[in-house]
């Protein structure tokens, strides 16, 4: 949880530094979905190389527009309700004020490893569809 709060932070404060000051918790919100459906895709890929389970194209479509807004929807109430947006900003502006290198290589290596991740898996369904592996 903690390390969804700090995500939230950095990506809101990466879209306050770019002069979004209008909508820089909803494009947050909106990045931290998008991840963690990709993270979603990836494990879904995965169980399919493995053949833990066999899974369908059409049921991965619906599965991943019902998901998207599960997870939106889930963002969207953990971070907006309670003034809990303004408490994770105030609590992190205090404790990592000097730290900022921190949270974006966090973020970047982060961001760059979902989306290695779920590339690569494609590649290997890719691979196992057309009998190479």
């Amino acid at each position: 949880m903690n390390r969804l709060k700090f995500l939230y932070y950095i990506f809101y404060r990466f879209q306050w530094s770019l002069g979004n000051k209008d909508i820089p918790g909803f494009v947050a919100k909106i990045m931290i979905s998008f991840l963690l459906v990709l993270n979603f895709y990836t494990i879904l890929s995965y169980i399919d190389i493995l053949n833990i389970v066999d899974i369908e194209s059409s049921q991965q479509k619906s599965t991943g527009i019902i998901v998207f807004i599960v997870i939106l929807c889930l963002t969207f109430f953990l971070f907006s309700f309670g003034g809990n947006s303004k408490t994770i900003i105030s609590e992190f502006n205090n404790k990592y004020k000097n730290k900022e290198y921190y949270g974006n290589v966090f973020v970047i290596t982060y961001s760059i490893f979902s989306i290695v991740a779920l590339l690569s898996s494609f590649y290997l369904l890719y691979l196992r569809n057309n009998q190479m592996i």
